[in-house]
């Protein structure tokens, strides 16, 4: 598919390099390392502790197809352990605005990293529909590849093959080593029950072989969070 074209793709938690020789991928890596938060550095995975906080009645209509099937494929994953469809994910405006406010961010300073402000109270700096839960999506690249909502989601998702079932913890000990699970255990996070997302552009940058690349971030907040520290997802 990418035979003929030069990409990097900055997945979730590091750099995968797609056609690439040795030397090029040298190249890119030593590019990206310049930008402002290096878009190919580990994302941290929030381990939140704070009380739960009472779920709002929004539930407002799903944008597009595309936003559809996204939502679809997470309230599948819930149902494969059991979370009862009275419980799915539904889509909110007022929390994809934030998430477009987040995502903008980190498209204009070139960062890949979590939101601090998900779990700061309104009057610490927080978000009025908050807290929140979050899962980031990145992908970057030299032929205008537009990362899809599905696409985030499946990736997501896929986490499950490395996910060990058990309380929240600091030491990711719900996770295989050198893993991440804490996307998909967002996901199905059982008290979960609202969701908003948005996808935003970062500023090109360029190599030092003059290849350009071109990246875009896909933000997804989600209430109540998730990753609470001493309770099982579900």
């Amino acid at each position: 598919m990418f035979k003929n074209n030069r990409v990097v793709v900055a997945l979730l938690s590091g750099l995968l390099l797609l056609g690439c020789s040795s030397e090029e991928m040298k190249k890119v890596k030593k590019a990206l390392d310049k930008t402002g938060d290096q878009v190919n550095e580990t994302v941290e995975k929030y381990k939140g502790n704070r009380p739960k906080v009472i779920v709002d009645g929004e539930n407002s209509p799903i944008p597009s197809d595309e936003i559809k099937q996204m939502i679809d494929l997470q309230n599948q994953a819930r149902a494969e352990v059991g979370i009862e469809r009275s419980r799915d994910l539904f889509w909110s405006d007022a929390i994809a605005k934030d998430a477009q406010k987040y995502a903008d961010m980190l498209a204009r300073s070139g960062a890949f990293r979590h939101d601090p402000k998900n779990h700061k109270a309104q009057n610490e700096g927080g978000y009025e529909n908050g807290p929140y839960g979050e899962n980031l999506y990145a992908i970057w690249s030299s032929n205008g590849v537009v990362p899809g909502y599905i696409d985030a989601a499946k990736a997501w998702i896929d986490e499950k093959r490395d996910y060990h079932y058990g309380k929240i913890d600091r030491s990711n000990s719900d996770c295989n080593p050198g893993k991440q699970c804490g996307h998909y255990t967002q996901i199905v996070w059982k008290d979960t029950t609202r969701i908003g997302c948005a996808r935003s552009r970062y500023q090109e940058t360029q190599t030092s072989d003059g290849l350009e690349m071109t990246g875009y971030v896909i933000v997804c907040k989600y209430k109540i969070p998730g990753n609470i520290i001493g309770e099982y997802p579900y």
